[in-house]
């Protein structure tokens, strides 16, 4: 998420956002020390943010029109800064604008609302354009490594490689992906969307909150399948753990993988024939 203020992944450094440029700050212990090399820019910064693997950062400025916006990437080692061949317009609706940075490399997806995505690779300056239509409200997001990118698309979901250039897999949800955000870490097995939107009657005083995150298990061949839906739920994936909040009470549970919940299943139905809609219930494609 673009800030204001970011540090540096080995904590020795932050980094606040002016007007035309960055101070740099060195950490030592308890103690900020202005750096004497101060980050500047032709024009108005407009967002910041950090790669990844911490060695980059991301500078959006907005251009003296303000149609247009330069994306520049400052290297916190060399302190060289360089700007991407990217054309990047400016829109009023902040859904149509976004950078996602990876999760362990240098590369970014940056959209404008345009007829592509753009994966860059701070490392290299090289770009590669993703194919996408105007007028969608996309949400992206790393993942496996950052070897693929998920891409979030009104009502259906797509993995995409990276490597290949080619999709690998589409997902019909089934329902709107309104108020939806993706969340991923450093699993290679397990997604989830979250659904962060509040519906609330405020003259009747009354409301919901749904937070409900749905997880995903992406197998070796980068099917989705839907695993589990929890309300008020949060979850470390590559923890392979599952966290419900309600009100001052928390609970915890493990992830299970398919090999034991079929096995449970199995125990459960002992010989049993689910009907169809049960099938349909308990998302049993197959």
């Amino acid at each position: 998420i673009p800030s204001s203020v970011i540090c540096s992944k080995d904590m020795e450094s932050l980094f606040v956002k002016q007007n035309k440029g960055i101070i740099r700050f060195d950490i030592s212990g308890d103690t900020m020390i202005p750096d004497d090399r101060a980050i500047l820019a032709k024009e108005e910064i407009d967002e910041m943010d950090i790669t990844g693997d911490g060695e980059y950062l991301i500078l959006t400025v907005r251009n003296t029109d303000h149609k247009e916006r330069s994306i520049y990437t400052y290297a916190l080692s060399s302190n060289i800064l360089n700007q991407l061949d990217i054309n990047y317009s400016f829109s009023n609706d902040y859904r149509s604008n976004f950078a996602v940075t990876a999760q362990e490399t240098s590369q970014v997806c940056f959209y404008d609302g345009g007829d592509s995505f753009v994966i860059a690779d701070c490392e290299t300056g090289l770009t590669k354009d993703i194919p996408a239509s105007r007028g969608i409200d996309y949400k992206t997001a790393f993942f496996n490594e950052d070897q693929y990118l998920i891409i979030l698309a009104e009502d259906s979901l797509s993995l995409y490689s990276l490597r290949t250039g080619e999709v690998v897999y589409n997902y019909r949800l089934g329902f709107s992906s309104w108020g939806l955000n993706i969340i991923t870490d450093h699993s290679s097995s397990f997604f989830g969307l979250k659904d962060a939107s509040i519906s609330e009657n405020l003259a009747a005083g009354t409301g919901m909150n749904h937070q409900t995150l749905y997880v995903f298990y992406v197998d070796d061949n980068g099917n989705f399948y839907r695993f589990a839906d929890v309300d008020l739920g949060y979850a470390s994936f590559s923890g392979g753990e599952i966290l419900v909040s309600r009100g001052n009470t928390f609970s915890i549970a493990p992830f299970y993988d398919y090999a034991y919940l079929k096995k449970r299943a199995l125990d459960i139905l002992d010989g049993k024939k689910l009907t169809a809609e049960e099938r349909l219930e308990y998302f049993i494609g197959e």
